[in-house]
């Protein structure tokens, strides 16, 4: 009996040297990898017919994947806004300039932009342009230098210059486009050996995922909750108090003359009134109110409850904003920032608050159409006051809160309906316009952030994601949470 309880212990220390040794070797292995000189790889061109790397034209993405990527976007726009902050870069839709170095690092960096950019893998995005952006690539090229800047903090050359960069991401889409068709891709090359280690690395971690419904989630430990917490700068909650002026010149919130609509945008109007034309009926019957054309009557705090009570109206205010009205008057009503303060409203009434007086609600309409057009105008815009953050926090709440689709023909689409009708052709959507937006919002769906329920929703992990893209690459790690679990379960068995 005592042999075998001697044989037992010296079994069990055996263990405990196992698991040392193993995260040992980790450890040494991450220790060599930061002690590795990081150098710059060559970056090839692909050519016809080559041996090594062959070129393959380049094609648009088609309606289908138009509509995923927009779906990406309005499901996520909270995730969107903040990598945008973070990264003081739009990479969608791209304007057609590149991020300088800076902004290369700070994305790079920016948990928000690193999700969303797992996100356009997770979701299966081929490699193909839109508007004339390789965005699989980018988004690629983007988490390979995130991983670079992990290992290599201290070394300035993990973030590439502008010109890198652009070179780094079309090689990467002729890589992609050369494996798609089955043809050699330059896989034998240094920089092909980083990418598909690196992304390796960062798919694989199990921090990111992609809900069935295309809600991008974030977990900051591998046993922690998935949600969008992490990922999202949300400003803190204080009290509105009244709203500050713009005055001429002012270098924190400058005047910007209001303009009327213009031919364009006064049709567009017209065109989603008649295509909504029973919307816009029951909407008016539910509050006893006119939204358009306006009337010059101001909503009381009755109206306004009504309004926001109303799954019409609200889908009609919903619409303006998703549809980027430009921050112009019509029938003399700055109609963008009516509808944005409905939407900040509808946020803190259903938290409690009481609606607001008819002077009210006009004072911080006025103080959003100055903030509108000065945004609208790169003038300072009030961006860094507490009304601007507790607006813009009510305001993305109230988008993320809502669920509706606009359709090519301006029909808007509420509640459940998926609206699988919808057709768009690259670079083009229902819309007044592309840019001159204050808060950047396109059109889309709008689809509430589920409630956290028992079982798991559907999803895309990182983990599947990784063995169609990378699997000439074999990586072992072990992560310290997964050390510490081991550890504690080897202890008690001493």
């Amino acid at each position: 009996m005592t042999s075998l309880c001697s044989v037992l212990r010296v079994l069990r220390v055996l263990r405990v040297l196992v698991v040392i040794i193993g995260y040992l070797a980790s450890y040494t292995t991450a220790q060599d990898a930061q002690n590795t000189p990081f150098t710059l790889a060559a970056i090839a061109s692909a050519a016809p017919q080559s041996n090594s790397f062959a070129l393959v034209n380049d094609t648009k993405c088609d309606a289908s994947v138009v509509t995923v990527v927009y779906e990406l976007y309005t499901r996520n726009t909270m995730v969107f806004q903040t990598c945008v902050s973070d990264g003081k870069y739009n990479i969608f839709p791209f304007s057609g300039t590149h991020p300088t170095t800076q902004q290369i690092g700070a994305m790079s960096r920016s948990l928000a932009c690193r999700a969303i950019f797992a996100s356009i893998l997770l979701a299966g995005i081929p490699e193909c342009e839109i508007s004339n952006f390789p965005m699989r690539a980018a988004a690629e090229t983007l988490l390979k230098i995130a991983v670079d800047v992990d290992k290599y903090p201290k070394i300035a050359d993990t973030v590439p210059s502008t010109e890198r960069f652009v070179q780094m991401m079309q090689w990467r889409r002729d890589v992609n486009l050369a494996a798609t068709a089955g043809v050699p891709n330059d896989s034998k090359s240094k920089l092909y050996a980083e990418y598909s280690s690196n992304l390796y690395t960062i798919t694989t971690n199990g921090l990111v995922r992609l809900t069935a419904d295309k809600e991008v989630q974030y977990r900051s430990t591998v046993d922690g909750s998935f949600s969008q917490d992490h990922i999202v700068s949300l400003p803190s909650m204080p009290a509105l108090h009244g709203s500050d002026s713009a005055k001429v010149g002012s270098k924190i919130f400058a005047v910007v003359d209001s303009y009327e609509c213009d031919n364009e945008v006064v049709k567009t109007v017209k065109t989603v009134a008649t295509a909504n034309r029973a919307m816009f009926n029951k909407c008016k019957a539910d509050s006893g109110y006119q939204l358009y054309p306006y009337t010059g009557v101001l909503p009381d705090a009755k109206i306004i409850t009504e309004l926001i009570d109303s799954a019409e109206c609200m889908g009609i205010i919903t619409a303006v904003v998703l549809l980027n009205m430009p921050p112009c008057i019509i029938d003399s009503l700055p109609m963008r920032a009516s509808c944005e303060t409905l939407l900040y409203f509808s946020t803190i009434i259903g938290n409690g608050a009481s609606a607001p007086t008819a002077a009210q609600y006009d004072e911080l309409m006025a103080w959003r159409s100055d903030s509108d057009l000065a945004k609208a105008a790169g003038a300072p815009f009030d961006g860094d006051s507490d009304t601007y953050s507790t607006f813009t926090k009510n305001l993305r709440a109230a988008l993320i809160a809502s669920k509706v689709t606009v359709m090519n023909n301006y029909t808007i689409i509420l509640g459940d309906s998926e609206g699988t009708s919808i057709e768009m052709k690259d670079g083009e959507h229902p819309s007044f316009v592309s840019t001159n937006s204050s808060m950047d919002f396109f059109v889309g769906k709008v689809i509430p952030a589920g409630e956290e329920s028992v079982s798991e929703p559907a999803e895309t992990t990182t983990a599947e994601l990784v063995t169609t893209r990378t699997s000439d690459t074999t990586v072992a790690s072990i992560t310290s949470t997964t050390l510490a679990i081991v550890l504690a379960i080897v202890a008690t068995n001493i």
